[in-house]
């Protein structure tokens, strides 16, 4: 119910998991594997909640190293963070606390699976670079 939606942008080509990757055959995968695609449980969504809320408590935010690297990476075309607007929200809450090293990849046209999609090497590449660079 809750991820119907996310589908409604998408030619859905009979599925209703094109939200997840422009890559056919990751969608076919996702869609063929029994513990993928199924209604979650009313636990999941209290966890699920409590986790996001932990996410963006200011408190917890304030405790992280200011200097410490952070990547928030997301497809541009991805439902779920809102195609890039909830990552650049969460980029304003940490810089407002005085995290000084928060960097936003935007893939653009990936959806929400940025490692299962059809650029998925670049993003890799992508990923090594930043790792190499940030992590010393």
């Amino acid at each position: 119910m809750t991820f119907s939606t996310y589908n409604n942008k998408f030619d859905s080509k009979g599925s209703t998991f094109q939200w997840l990757s422009r890559d056919e055959k990751q969608v076919k995968k996702y869609e063929e594997d029994p513990w993928c695609g199924f209604v979650c449980s009313s636990s999941f969504y209290y966890d699920l909640l409590q986790g996001v809320q932990k996410a963006n408590d200011l408190n917890l935010i304030k405790n992280i190293n200011k200097e410490y690297p952070i990547l928030l990476i997301s497809g541009s075309m991805d439902p779920v963070g809102g195609n890039g607007k909830g990552i650049k929200k969460v980029k304003k809450l940490y810089e407002s606390v005085g995290l000084t090293k928060v960097d936003i990849n935007l893939i653009p046209d990936a959806r929400h699976e940025v490692l299962n999609e059809i650029d998925k090497e670049e993003t890799y590449d992508f990923l090594y670079s930043w790792i190499s660079d940030k992590i010393k």
